[in-house]
């Protein structure tokens, strides 16, 4: 039986699989974020010249949640397409300082020469 720390989530430290469940805390805050924004947009007390960024964010917030779901069902279901959705989607949370900064560290420097190792 192989030791390989890739999708396959078995053996040794289990790096890939810490950084699935990451990925699921990740989505899970930003659905969090969205609903957050989504009632502050909605809030009759909020000026309408600033309520556009509330839903502006609402948006944003799920359409990562729903990339991150994306990525998360794909590393999974062990996808041919999961290492490359996950580098896109890691560098793109590198950008959401300080939670989705610590997620792409973890991946740059804990996942990602391992799992290309293993492709």
């Amino acid at each position: 039986m192989s030791q390989q720390r890739s999708l396959d989530h078995d053996g040794g430290p289990n790096l890939a699989r810490g950084y699935t469940l990451a990925l699921g805390i990740v989505a899970t805050l930003f659905l969090l974020g969205a609903l957050t924004t989504y009632s502050m947009a909605e809030n009759p007390e909020i000026d309408p010249s600033v309520q556009w960024a509330f839903i502006f964010t609402t948006r944003l917030n799920v359409a990562v949640a729903a990339i991150t779901g994306l990525v998360v069902y794909l590393r999974v279901r062990k996808s041919q397409f999961a290492i490359g959705a996950t580098g896109a989607l890691s560098i793109l949370l590198a950008f959401y300082f300080p939670v989705g900064t610590a997620v792409f560290l973890y991946w740059w420097f804990g996942i990602r020469r391992r799992e290309r190792a293993a492709a």
